[in-house]
C-alpha cells in the first residue's frame, strides 16, 4: 500500500507456500484426493505434483488401526497391489487401438451381466476385426513384440532407479536433485528442514518387477479370478464356479489357452525372472536370523573378521539387506 502499486505480491508463492500445504495436509486423510488435484483446483502447475502426497511414493507408515487387520501385501488384488505401476500396454496390428495387456486371461461381463473369460493373448477392443494374438500372424511375432515392449519398460525403469535423484518430503520446499549432502538425508535447499527421499525406491522397482511377472503367470492369474472388489457378485460367484470346475491351474489354462499360448507366456515370464533373480531386494541373506538375534556359541563376525571386515559393519548391511526383502515379501 505505501509503495502505491509499484511492489505487487506473488501471489503463486503464497497459494505454493502458504495455503497449499496446509490444505494437503487437511483433506490427506480423504480418499480420492491428491497434492496433484488440489494444486490443478489452485491454479497451479499439477506436473510439479505428479508423487501425490507428501510421502513422495515412500510407502505410508502403517496406523495402530491398520495393524489390527494387516494384510501382506501379496495377499492383495492386483488392482489394490499394482496400482500405481507403469502398465504394459500393446497395440494391435489389427485395429491399431492402444490398450492395456490384461495377463494370462481377460475377464469381461456381457450387457446381461454373464462371465466372459477369453485368452489375455487376444486384443482387447471389442469392435477389433481380427483380436486373436493381437492381430499378429503367428505367436512368434506377438511373443517378440510383447518381448521388445518389457526389455523396454525394464530398462527404463531401472534407469529411473540408478539415477539416483531425490525429492525433498517437505511440500514447501520441492527440491529435485541428484547432489549427495554431508549432512545424511537432510536437504540441500537453505532454511528447509525436511529429508530428502528416493523419488523411486527399491520398493517401487521391485513392485513394477512383480508386476510384469504376475501378466504372464498362469497359477497367480487362476488365483486372481476370484479376488478383486470391482467383479460383481454374480460375477465372482460364476468364477468360483469355473475354477471348482476345473480343479487345478493346468485344467483351466487348457480350456482357455493353446499349448503354444502357453509356451509364449511361460517364455516371457521367464524374461522378467531372470531381472527379478539379480535383484537383491528379493532375497534373505542366509545369516539373516544369526545377525539379528546372534549365534549361541558367540562367534558371530568370526569369519568377517577372517576377510579383514568389521564384523559389525558386515552385520548392519546384511540386516538391511533382509529386513528390504521381509518388507518385499509382506
Amino acid at each position: 500500500r505505501r509503495s502505491d502499486g509499484l511492489l505487487i505480491p506473488d501471489y503463486e508463492w503464497y497459494i505454493t507456500h502458504q495455503i497449499l500445504p496446509p490444505v494437503t495436509r487437511l483433506c490427506e486423510p480423504m480418499e480420492g484426493t491428491s497434492q496433484q488435484a488440489l494444486a490443478t483446483q489452485l491454479g497451479l502447475d499439477a506436473n510439479q505434483y505428479s508423487k501425490g502426497p507428501a510421502n513422495n511414493g515412500q510407502p505410508k507408515e502403517l496406523q495402530d488401526e491398520e495393524l489390527v487387520n494387516y494384510q501382506p501385501v501379496h495377499t492383495l488384488p492386483d488392482e489394490e497391489r499394482f496400482e500405481s505401476v507403469q502398465k504394459l500396454e500393446l497395440k494391435c496390428r489389427s485395429c491399431h487401438v492402444t490398450s492395456s495387456f490384461s495377463g494370462v486371461f481377460h475377464c469381461t461381463s456381457t450387457p446381461l451381466n454373464t462371465l466372459q473369460l477369453t485368452s489375455g493373448l487376444s486384443c482387447t477392443n471389442p469392435t477389433c476385426p481380427s483380436p486373436n494374438l493381437w492381430g499378429y500372424p503367428s505367436p512368434t511375432e506377438l511373443q517378440s513384440r510383447i518381448s521388445n515392449r518389457l526389455c523396454l519398460s525394464i530398462r527404463s525403469s531401472l534407469k529411473q532407479y540408478y539415477s539416483q535423484t531425490t525429492v525433498c518430503d517437505d511440500v514447501t520446499c520441492g527440491l529435485r536433485t541428484r547432489q549427495c549432502s554431508v549432512l545424511g538425508s537432510l536437504c540441500l535447499e537453505r532454511g528447509c528442514h525436511g529429508r530428502l527421499v528416493p523419488e523411486y525406491s527399491e520398493r517401487e522397482l521391485h513392485t513394477q518387477i512383480c508386476y510384469w511377472e504376475s501378466l504372464f503367470d498362469e497359477e497367480h492369474a487362476v488365483r486372481q479370478l476370484t479376488l478383486g472388489k470391482t467383479k460383481s457378485p454374480e460375477i465372482l460367484g460364476e468364477l468360483k464356479e469355473l475354477t471348482r470346475k476345473f480343479g487345478t491351474t493346468d485344467g483351466l489354462c487348457k480350456q482357455y489357452l493353446s499349448r503354444e499360448d502357453r509356451v509364449l507366456l511361460g517364455d516371457l515370464k521367464g524374461e522378467v525372472r531372470r531381472y527379478k533373480e539379480r535383484s537383491g531386494y528379493n532375497w534373505v541373506e542366509k545369516g539373516l536370523w544369526s545377525d539379528l538375534f546372534g549365534s549361541v556359541g558367540g562367534t558371530s563376525g568370526t569369519s568377517a573378521n577372517a576377510k579383514g571386515v568389521n564384523a559389525k559393519d558386515t552385520k548392519r548391511v546384511k540386516t538391511e539387506k533382509g529386513l528390504g526383502a521381509i518388507l518385499a515379501a509382506c
